[in-house]
Parts: structure tokens; sequence; C-alpha cells
């Protein structure tokens, strides 16, 4: 979803290279990010499963010519 959690987007879209997949072991979701976008983003994961869902936010850092870090919060 885009940064407000209301609007689905592709991932590749937004962060270009990015995946998801899904189930990743121990029944996980994993997202990674080959390549940082040239400038900061913020991403919203939507989980449901039922009646049960969750929003996580992922801070990703604009790749400052070679290295970044990414925040989830």
């Amino acid at each position: 979803f885009d940064q407000t959690c209301q609007q689905e987007v592709d991932l590749e879209t937004v962060t270009p290279g990015a995946t998801c997949q899904r189930p990743a072991p121990g029944g996980m979701v994993a997202v990674t990010f080959p390549r940082l976008p040239p400038q900061n983003r913020k991403l919203c994961f939507v989980c449901a499963r039922g009646q049960e869902n969750c929003k996580v936010i992922i801070d990703v850092a604009a790749d400052p010519a070679g290295g970044a870090a990414v925040g989830i919060t």
C-alpha cells in the first residue's frame, strides 16, 4: 500500500527491484530491497488472515551512494 495505507500499489513501482516472498521460512513474510530508492520512502504493508489484520510501516532510507538503512515502525 502507499504511505497512507489507503491505496494498494505494486511494490516494484514504489521501490524498483523490491520483492515480497510469502510465506518465507517460519511462516514469515520477507520483503527485500536489493537497490534502495533515490529518495526516502515510507511503505505500508497490510497483512490479513480472516478477521485479523495488521499494518506495518516500513521506512526505507534513500541510497546515499552505496549504503542505507531500513527501519520498521
